[in-house]
């Protein structure tokens, strides 16, 4: 069942929904394309759950049409109308504080739930004994899912790798991840101080930092229109500006002093190579986002040397260990070698 009281300011604390039950927070922001059929589909998912299913949406001060579709859903799912814009981590905190159920389920807003998607992921979770677990993805038309393996670099630039036996993804999507709520709590929930991206690869980090065991579903796939609630894929210079305020801030809480001490230079350095690169492209608008972000990451640092004092002072688990999950290379490198192969297959096809 369904969650029929609804909230639409942020003057509310009480918590709404009880335990033994999964809480679905859905985080939106201007997605009158997407929120019918998401909501639609799961509701319809969650209505054939062995179990009860609860719905929260948090609209972060959408613009568009957003708020009068979810006003169409008052009497079957929790909303939260925030007044300002939270970000993706601060909406999940929020849906997530404002319940007690001991499972929570994070979805993304251009998502579509196939049926019994909800209960797989709950039955992974316990039999495989995990703290989190996340579907696979397969395009929003449909698809057969990849089997990859997802990981960064030691810089921090993201990489999917081909799946190897005994080797478990660094971090999880967070486009349908279903965690515990004991692991979220622990964890402290998302940093707040990512506004948007890197903000899942910094939670599940932190989560490998504490011992915490995840892993993708073997089962339980989603639709997802990836970068559908972010404008779409290619050089954003926006999406440039978030990810170089956030990945420096994510390696700076997460490293040791002594790992940090090789780590720093080398992202420098590759800032600067990959700054110099793009004004060659004639992406001058692009590389002003790398000098903007320093600037930020430097005026976010007295609350990130906090974060980083709580993570360190908490792990379990050590830098060598972490490393050993990474890609042993520069995936941006890898990337691009991926990208011009594209390119090639595409411009012979023509």
């Amino acid at each position: 069942m369904v969650n029929g009281k609804e909230i639409r300011d942020d003057s509310s604390p009480d918590s709404i929904v009880s335990r033994r039950t999964v809480t679905v927070v859905v985080v939106n922001y201007n997605g009158e394309q997407w929120i019918r059929t998401c909501l639609d589909s799961l509701l319809d998912d969650g209505e054939r759950a062995p179990l009860d299913v609860r719905i929260v949406v948090v609209d972060n001060c959408s613009s568009d049409r957003s708020r009068e579709i979810l006003d169409d859903y008052h009497n079957r799912i929790l909303v939260l109308k925030s007044e300002r814009n939270r970000g993706f981590g601060g909406g999940n905190n929020w849906g997530v504080a404002l319940t007690s159920s001991d499972l929570v389920l994070l979805l993304n807003t251009d998502v579509k739930v196939p049926t019994g998607l909800i209960g797989t992921l709950v039955s992974e979770l316990q039999e495989r004994g995990l703290d989190a677990v996340a579907a696979r993805e397969v395009p929003f038309d449909g698809g057969i899912p990849d089997r990859e393996r997802v990981t960064i670099d030691p810089l921090g630039f993201p990489a999917f790798l081909p799946d190897e036996e005994g080797k478990s993804s660094f971090y999880l999507p967070a486009a349908c991840v279903l965690i515990t709520r004991s692991a979220y709590d622990r964890l402290g929930g998302f940093d707040e101080n990512f506004f948007m991206y890197v903000e899942d690869v910094d939670f599940f980090w932190r989560a490998r930092l504490l011992g915490m065991k995840y892993d993708f579903s073997r089962h339980g796939v989603i639709q997802h229109a990836v970068h559908g609630s972010s404008g779409g894929v290619g050089i954003n210079t926006r999406r440039f500006l978030w990810r170089n305020t956030n990945q420096p801030m994510m390696l700076a809480k997460n490293y040791s002093a002594a790992t940090l001490l090789w780590v720093a230079p080398l992202y420098l350095l590759s800032q600067v190579a990959e700054m110099v690169g793009l004004v060659v492209m004639g992406q001058s608008r692009a590389a002003w986002t790398y000098p903007r972000g320093f600037v930020h990451f430097l005026r976010l640092w007295p609350r990130i040397r906090v974060e980083r004092q709580r993570v360190q002072h908490s792990r379990v688990v050590s830098d060598r260990a972490i490393l050993a999950l990474m890609f042993p290379g520069l995936a941006k490198l890898r990337s691009l070698k991926v990208y011009r192969s594209h390119q090639a297959d595409s411009g012979s096809r023509e």
